[in-house]
């Protein structure tokens, strides 16, 4: 299990996977609330295009998280290696 900023999610559980990221499910763990976290490796974004692409993905999310049938973005965390992004579950 990893922990990262209240939320918990088990390594090697995922539930998708892409180039450069890999989606966990997770729970707060204070309400125990379902939810995902994206875990993205900040060392396959050296590209400035590619980072580019994340900031405008968390600037899209941010922005639509109110919006109605839109998934809500709850937080967002930075490390040294990864960028975390934390979302409710579907």
């Amino acid at each position: 299990m990893k922990t990262i900023e209240g939320y918990t999610y088990v390594v090697g559980e995922h539930i998708g996977k892409g180039y450069s990221s890999t989606v966990h499910k997770g729970t707060h763990d204070q309400t125990k609330q379902p939810v995902s976290i994206k875990v993205i490796e900040m060392n396959k974004l050296e590209d400035p295009i590619n980072q580019m692409l994340l900031q405008l993905e968390v600037v899209a999310l941010k922005t639509l998280n109110q919006a109605q049938h839109v998934l809500r973005l709850h937080d967002v965390y930075a490390t040294k290696n990864n960028t975390y992004l934390i979302t409710e579950l579907c």
